[in-house]
């Protein structure tokens, strides 16, 4: 127990916990425990609504699956296909002023339902597109979106824009050569789609928008784009720190995923740092991003225990203000309640017969 308590506080030192007087920390009740009857197979994307009720997209049996605010199950919509309310495979959801909308890559076309009532969710649209849809949020009539899209030009963007009550009318934001660091779309076709670093590294973005603002990363860099959305125009801004460890390709790790050696993959992979979200709300913009513990020897394989998640807090105008360890457990997707400055993340629940449950980790962010 004496050993436990040193390492927590070696962290906080070492990783400037609480620091410029800011903390996020468990909430009281910080793990609430989902229903396993029915199953959720695997959370791909969650949300919470204004009543504090969590929606999760399963990608593995292809359904809604809403709980209640004690993880208590309430409903399921949908199932694995293609037919009427059927999906074939699912990605992200968001959700805003009662309306949900489904990213479902097989059938390559985002769903939208109306919430009517308390938890009938009735589909009334749905939008045709090719573009894997990575992070989804809805801002008016305006559904915005992160994935590669080609526009009538040949040029291709990382962030566009559906209107969903004017025909689907699209807008392009970002171009996709921007977001890697380089000068034009030939060298985003010669060094992007033409080699397989960034394929090996990742290529997913997230994004979140205040008022005309968006704030947009690529998972391989720590680079925030703040782009006004009216004038097309951006900035960029982005604090690395020690602990950041920025994604880089290497012969060992293309050579690992070629010859599905999916142990050493994971084990390089897991060694970097990864963005894994960001919100924006009307005060600052929240970053989270992986660290590891052992940086060096890709020959032992990482526990839970030897990465952690810190969080970044910016002004939004982009200034530093603090970095700060999450405590406890982490999953890979959050979501953050900017009314009550609530984080919240899916992760594996312990459980005695080992059956693979999941929880929702409640923090409290206080700056």
């Amino acid at each position: 127990m004496k050993f436990k308590v040193l390492i927590v506080v070696l962290l906080i030192s070492t990783f400037g916990y609480g620091i410029f007087g800011g903390d996020i920390r468990l909430t009281d009740h910080g793990k609430i425990l989902l229903s396993d009857d029915p199953m959720l197979g695997g959370p791909a994307s969650f949300c919470v609504t204004e009543d504090n009720k969590f929606i999760v997209s399963d990608f593995k049996l292809c359904d809604i699956k809403i709980y209640d605010s004690k993880g208590k199950f309430l409903k399921v919509f949908g199932s694995m296909g293609f037919g009427p309310n059927e999906f074939g495979q699912l990605l992200a959801i968001t959700y805003s002023k009662k309306m949900l909308i489904v990213s479902d890559v097989a059938q390559k076309k985002f769903f939208i339902y109306e919430r009517k009532g308390d938890l009938d969710f009735v589909r009334t649209k749905e939008i045709r597109s090719s573009i894997i849809g990575f992070d989804l949020k809805l801002q008016g009539n305006e559904l915005y979106i992160t994935g590669d899209i080609t526009s009538p030009k040949n040029e291709t963007y990382c962030i566009f824009s559906l209107n969903i009550k004017e025909n689907n009318r699209l807008s392009y934001i970002l171009p996709a050569h921007i977001k890697y660091g380089l000068n034009s779309e030939n060298e985003y076709q010669h060094e992007v789609l033409g080699k397989r670093d960034y394929g090996v590294i990742g290529r997913k973005g997230r994004i979140d928008i205040v008022g005309n603002v968006a704030y947009y990363y690529w998972e391989g860099d720590l680079k925030i784009f703040k782009i006004d959305l009216e004038k097309k125009t951006f900035s960029t801004f982005g604090e690395k720190t020690s602990h950041y460890r920025k994604p880089s390709s290497s012969n060992k790790l293309i050579n690992a995923l070629s010859s599905r050696d999916m142990n050493t993959y994971a084990s390089i992979k897991g060694r970097m740092s990864y963005l894994s979200f960001i919100s924006a709300s009307p005060k600052y913009v929240l970053l989270i991003y992986t660290s590891c513990n052992d940086a060096k020897d890709y020959t032992k394989m990482l526990t839970k225990d030897d990465i952690i998640m810190l969080m970044q807090v910016y002004s939004l105008d982009g200034k530093f203000l603090k970095e700060i360890l999450i405590p406890g457990d982490t999953g890979n997707e959050f979501f953050f309640d900017k009314r009550e400055n609530i984080l919240y993340t899916i992760i594996y629940a312990e459980d005695k017969d080992y059956d693979l449950k999941y929880a929702i980790q409640k923090y409290k962010f206080n700056d």
